[in-house]
């Protein structure tokens, strides 16, 4: 006998967050690529936005285990190749400049009165960019740069059926 069941907000937060990727002008113009995942490559494209993993998923349940609070971390890692002629500081610049863009859209998203993310499984809440860091980046054969952004999202989810 099947009960009531509860989804997973997960998956429908990564979609919502591809689309809003899609949306940023910056992130728009036709190099960058955006992808769920490592992408794999033959060669690495000049800019990659990747949406990455999650962990830290925590759920509390709520109103008589009808609904529950999601919390959890997803990665996002912004990749920018450079060429071995320029400097390093190039792609970091611009792997920087693509973070922040991001963080401000996120941000105008969290200021707005629209959930992020919302069906009948529940909605996403809210939003933010908990810590950022910059590395050497994924690309071995070149200079490139990488900006991980990890994300902090809180969800409610409701029982259905």
């Amino acid at each position: 006998m099947a009960g009531p069941t509860i989804e997973c907000s997960i998956p429908y937060f990564k979609r919502a967050l591809e689309e809003l990727l899609r949306s940023i002008p910056i992130l728009n113009a036709g190099q960058t690529v955006i992808s769920w995942g490592n992408p794999h490559p033959n060669h690495w494209p000049r800019e990659v936005v990747i949406i990455g993993d999650t962990s830290n998923r925590i759920r509390t349940w709520t109103a008589g285990h009808t609904q529950a609070t999601e919390e959890y971390d997803v990665v996002l890692k912004v990749n920018v190749t450079g060429n071995a002629i320029n400097p390093s500081a190039d792609p970091q610049n611009r792997a920087w400049k693509l973070a922040n863009a991001i963080e401000s859209a996120l941000l105008e998203w969290v200021l707005s009165p629209t959930p992020f993310a919302e069906g009948d499984w529940g909605y996403v809440f809210d939003v933010d960019v908990s810590t950022a860091s910059d590395q050497g980046g994924l690309d071995e054969t070149s200079r490139d740069a990488t900006v991980t952004l990890t994300l902090h999202v809180r969800a409610r989810v409701i029982r259905h059926g």
